[in-house]
């Protein structure tokens, strides 16, 4: 077998970026290395998954007693006192207890983050796959494929819709996009790397395509739409975040770090729109009944965050949208619809 080198290369292998030698590695490894980085990688879900649950069960128990707490003070008032007292020490918990599980999840990551760039750089420079990467065990989806019967017929849900449309965009002079529109019960079945009642044939085909693909051109997108607050996702949790936060980012800044970039971003955007305004807004209208916040982001403003810890998607836009976009219909001028044409030109550049 030939040895992995870059041919007409004259810089120094230690030079490379680890970019450059992961894009190396995908293009020209063999699928038995191929498979040791998609198995490496489900290794390293399974443990950050079960440190979350772990974490996820703490908040919910103290959650759970500090609701229990508030109960007995509306109906013990005698001893309204105490029961303060009890309530301050499970809001002190519960508050440890989320900064000591923040602590660990990110040392996780910091460990999980080195570990996955050694081995890549091994495969790089010796064309291996390093001997203790071999001798882990192996990741619980492979395990739950060989303790399986053969015969197992799994449950067929309903057909997903899946329809290709060529649209064009432009007033005089026209672009031609190609959108592919697919329907999903949930986000988590689109783009979790790897689901907990896993296919492990499936996993491993949709893992590899989006790691071939990671630092090439032919780049998967994916819309939300999302509150003016930058924020949001951190503040609500949801299930993006959530589905976030099941795998360590191999490659890029953590979605937290992310968002709170565009924060930054939105401040100093928004102090150019507030000079921009009219010079009888600030008369016209009271502070109090202004929409316009610096903090938060405007109606029809795009953030573009970059992911390789998710299934079928490489970036993610997300769209501020309000309450106009449950009307039946929206111009063409909507603010809504010109971040919408924001997409298509991000998209085709």
């Amino acid at each position: 077998m030939n040895e992995l080198k870059f041919v007409n290369d004259e810089r120094n292998e230690k030079e490379m970026t680890f970019d450059e030698k992961f894009r190396f590695v995908m293009e020209n490894a063999d699928s038995d290395k191929l498979q040791m980085i998609v198995a490496k990688e489900a290794k390293m879900s399974e443990e950050r998954i079960a440190l979350i649950r772990a974490r996820d069960f703490e908040v919910d128990r103290l959650t759970k007693a500090c609701e229990t707490a508030v109960n007995e003070s509306l109906e013990k008032r005698e001893e309204l006192e105490q029961t303060s007292y009890n309530l301050t020490v499970i809001n002190e918990k519960l508050k440890q207890v989320n900064i000591n599980y923040d602590l660990q999840l990110k040392a996780l990551s910091e460990r999980q983050r080195q570990e996955y760039r050694d081995m890549i750089t091994v495969m790089f420079e010796t064309d291996t796959v390093p001997e203790y990467i071999r001798s882990e065990s192996p990741p619980a989806c492979v395990i739950r494929k060989i303790t399986t019967e053969a015969t197992t017929v799994r449950p067929s849900g309903p057909t997903l819709r899946d329809e290709s449309f060529t649209i064009h965009i432009g007033t005089q002079v026209k672009t031609t996009h190609n959108i592919r529109i697919m329907q999903g019960n949930s986000l988590v079945e689109k783009l979790a790397a790897f689901n907990d009642d896993p296919n492990p044939e499936h996993d491993f085909s949709q893992r590899l395509y989006t790691l071939m693909n990671l630092y090439g051109s032919d780049l998967s997108a994916v819309v939300l739409l999302v509150d003016r607050d930058p924020l949001f996702h951190i503040h609500n949790r949801t299930q993006f975040f959530r589905i976030c936060e099941r795998n360590t980012e191999l490659h890029f800044d953590d979605i937290e770090v992310q968002l709170n970039s565009t924060t930054q971003q939105t401040l100093q955007m928004n102090k150019v729109r507030k000079n921009e305004l009219p010079e009888s807004t600030s008369y016209d209208i009271p502070t109090s009944c202004s929409k316009f916040d610096e903090q938060l982001c405007e109606v029809g403003d795009l953030m573009v965050t970059k992911h390789s810890n998710l299934n079928n998607a490489h970036v993610v836009f997300h769209l501020v949208v309000d309450k106009t976009l449950e009307s039946d219909e929206i111009a063409s001028r909507n603010a809504i619809m010109l971040g919408v044409r924001k997409i298509f030109q991000a998209a085709s550049m």
